[in-house]
């Protein structure tokens, strides 16, 4: 009997833990093959995952215990961009101290009708001096994305 109520036990929580991941997978899916509204052009997932500055990239799907569901983004910028980044904001500002390195974390809401907005946005700054830096994106950051150029974040 007790084994019994093991094994049932142990087939609730992975039956729980596929229909939990089913519906992640799904919602990330549903996000990265939806469109922004300020460009109709290119999916979320075109222009995030084809993005030529971006290292490492992380999709994560969660639900908030109020039942909204987010996909988050967090990724790094490739030593291409630093490299770029750093030429860029020296010409504006010659005394500015470098760039080492910038993560990024794009959050998206699904909302009930599967139309998605952007919730939030986050950079992480680590100058060369060690100093670090928050910040957000803007969407002429956000275009600069969807046209594979050079996103300037100087200050």
């Amino acid at each position: 009997m007790e084994t019994l109520k093991k094994i049932m036990l142990a087939t609730t929580a992975v039956l729980a833990t596929v229909i939990i991941a089913g519906c992640s997978k799904d919602d990330m899916s549903t996000v990265k093959k939806g469109h922004l509204e300020f460009n109709k052009s290119l999916t979320i997932g075109q222009a995030l995952d084809g993005y030529k500055y971006f290292g490492k990239k992380e999709w994560l799907a969660k639900k908030t215990p109020q039942g909204t569901r987010l996909v988050i983004l967090k990724t790094e910028m490739n030593p291409q961009f630093i490299k770029e980044i750093n030429e860029e904001c020296i010409k504006s500002d010659p005394q500015g101290k470098a760039i080492e390195s910038q993560l990024w974390s794009i959050q998206f809401t699904l909302n009930s009708d599967e139309t998605i907005h952007i919730s939030g946005t986050q950079t992480l700054t680590t100058l060369a001096d060690k100093n670090k830096v928050d910040g957000s994106l803007n969407e002429a950051l956000l275009q600069s994305v969807y046209k594979n150029q050079l996103a300037t974040v100087c200050k």
